[in-house]
């Protein structure tokens, strides 16, 4: 995140409208997609960086450096359900990332 864009945004954005903004584009929902979001001069941007790619819920996304790397479907969810037995393994995603961070 550009801390010197959201400084300045903030200078110059009622926090009102910030508010309004950011809950015009967040719905609470699981989106079930990669999604980042980019604070620029007109507001925020949404973007899904790997396109429709479904990434089941719960999902757990990590950095190594040269990737990010998506567990999705990890079984968190049925954690405390005793009688779920996982009959098959979660697939790792791993996407490779130039050096701003976007998906190659």
């Amino acid at each position: 995140m550009d801390l010197a864009l959201l400084g300045k945004l903030a200078e110059t954005t009622p926090l009102a409208e910030l508010k309004a903004e950011v809950a015009r584009r967040y719905n609470g929902t699981e989106p079930a997609f990669l999604v980042s979001f980019t604070l620029t001069a007109n507001g925020i941007n949404v973007d899904r960086p790997l396109g429709m790619t479904m990434l089941p819920d719960p999902t757990q996304i990590a950095y190594d450096g040269k990737r990010l790397l998506i567990v999705a479907d990890s079984g968190w969810a049925t954690l405390d359900k005793p009688d779920f037995k996982r009959t098959a393994g979660t697939p790792i995603i791993a996407v490779p990332l130039g050096e701003d961070c976007k998906p190659q």
